[in-house]
């Protein structure tokens, strides 16, 4: 019985690793190629992230009007915004995410504080977010199937890149609010 609720544990799980983002996605993804297998792993992982994605936008969405909108940092996003065409938006987006996982759960966050539409926002995170989401799956399911030291090779690997892009970006990110901190 507790069998056939696994997978939307799981989705839950993923979902909210995006909603909580000090919690690694990686991690849950990991226990889910384990539990689930690649393929599988992947079709509950997704949804999962979406879910976590659209619960992060909206949360973001729903509080941009109180305090954030007296804040002159997002009437800055706002003119940054209405520079940009909607198609380019789109694909801004769907760039923006391929190279971004680490920082994915902190972007939906972002990404809700600014106007645009909630239709761009998540299927520009759809296309995005499937690329890495099919690696890792398809992967990580190989190193598992090639034996224990393979999935801890792999492991290893993701946790060291992991640390890398988060302090690469990190320390980018600061770099960048003070720079645009200057600017008010």
């Amino acid at each position: 019985m507790y069998e056939s609720l696994s997978p939307f544990a799981f989705i839950f799980l993923r979902a909210l690793s995006g909603i909580i983002p000090p919690i690694p996605g990686f991690m849950v993804d990991i226990i889910g190629i384990a539990l689930f297998g690649p393929i599988f792993g992947l079709l509950y992982a997704e949804p999962g992230v979406m879910l976590g994605a659209v619960v992060s936008f909206f949360i973001a969405r729903k509080s941009r009007d109180s305090f954030l909108a007296k804040k002159l940092f997002l009437q800055k996003i706002h003119q940054w915004e209405d520079k940009i065409s909607k198609n380019r938006k789109f694909w801004a987006l769907v760039l923006l995410r391929l190279p971004t996982n680490t920082i994915f759960d902190y972007l939906n966050y972002a990404i809700g504080l600014t106007k645009i539409r909630f239709s761009t926002f998540f299927f520009s995170t759809l296309i995005g977010s499937l690329p890495s989401m099919i690696f890792f799956y398809l992967f990580g399911g190989w190193a598992l199937q090639q034996g224990i030291y393979y999935f801890a090779l792999f492991l290893v690997i993701i946790v060291i890149l992991w640390l890398i892009f988060r302090k690469v970006y990190n320390k980018k990110a600061g770099t960048d609010l003070l720079k645009f901190e200057k600017t008010l």
